[in-house]
């Protein structure tokens, strides 16, 4: 699926959680959309992406929490998903203009 069509699958599932306003209990986004928007956001390999949570992602989804100011627990849940959904929005609008790998 295309980067975008992560992003898409991202909100809908985020949004589809909204009652009233306030944020119902969201379950952690699967590793495979966590995987694919890491490597968007420049954090893993594509040939890291498995579709398991492993020690790999995990790892990476901490690093990108602490230096995103946000809670280092490992899970994605919905703040470190939208957090990293922007980072790979902005990774890919990077290497679209050149200024990255």
């Amino acid at each position: 699926m295309s980067a975008m069509g992560n992003v898409r699958r991202l909100v809908v599932a985020v949004a589809g959680a909204m009652v009233d306003g306030a944020a119902a209990e969201v379950p952690p986004v699967e590793p495979g959309l966590a995987q694919e928007l890491l490597v968007d956001a420049g954090l893993l390999r594509p040939g890291q992406v498995t579709g398991r949570f492993d020690l790999v992602t995990a790892t990476a989804v901490r690093r990108f929490q602490a230096g995103a100011g946000l809670v280092s627990d490992g899970v994605v849940g919905p703040r470190t998903a939208q957090a990293l959904s922007r980072a790979a929005a902005d990774r890919r609008q990077l290497r679209a203009l050149g200024l990255a790998a």
